[in-house]
């Protein structure tokens, strides 16, 4: 449970259930498929995403996933892309193939770079890890109280070569931290 200001990392994205957990270096993309079952041709979908700093981050011994009971949200990066924005929204016509639309299928990527590479990431962190958090939303585009609906992701920014070493709150970071 949070206190004062705080978030744990549950109520930062509005509940665990239904989230995909991943791992991925800055550079990796990752593509999902959905299948909706019915002609979603008139559907408008969106995918964006932040990132968020947590304090600390550790893993179910068991199976390797994510644990975050005892993760709170300490801030965000609120130069993600570099042009100073705190959220971004990919390019739909890139990350978002609706050419199956009809059959009900959606294919959706997560973009790569989703922090500017010159943002700051830990070698093998455990305390300040950046996690990006990702939405891929729809309407089905009704006149009327349209159906909005959403999937979340949950990616753990992992550093790479590519990747400047650093902490993620420090000062310098031209990814600029922002503390809640």
């Amino acid at each position: 449970m949070a206190s004062g200001r705080v978030l744990d990392f549950k109520q930062a994205i509005g509940g665990s259930d239904q989230v995909i957990n991943l791992e991925l270096l800055p550079e990796q993309t990752k593509t999902f498929t959905y299948q909706f079952g019915q002609d979603v041709s008139s559907y408008t979908f969106a995918l964006d995403y932040m990132a968020v700093v947590v304090d600390s981050l550790t893993y179910v011994q068991a199976n390797g996933a994510p644990n975050y009971a005892t993760t709170n949200v300490i801030g965000y990066l609120g130069n993600i892309d570099g042009a100073g924005n705190t959220t971004v929204t990919a390019n739909a016509s890139v990350y978002i193939d609706e050419t199956d639309a009809a059959n009900g299928n959606i294919v959706v990527t997560i973009p790569e770079n989703r922090i500017q590479t010159a943002g700051f990431i830990k070698p093998n962190a455990r305390t300040n890890v950046v996690i990006t958090v990702a939405e891929f939303s729809w309407n089905d585009g009704a006149n009327i109280n349209p159906a909005v609906d959403s999937h979340r992701y949950s990616i753990v920014e992992r550093f790479s070569p590519n990747a400047t070493p650093g902490d993620p709150t420090d000062i310098d970071n031209p990814a600029s931290f922002q503390a809640i």
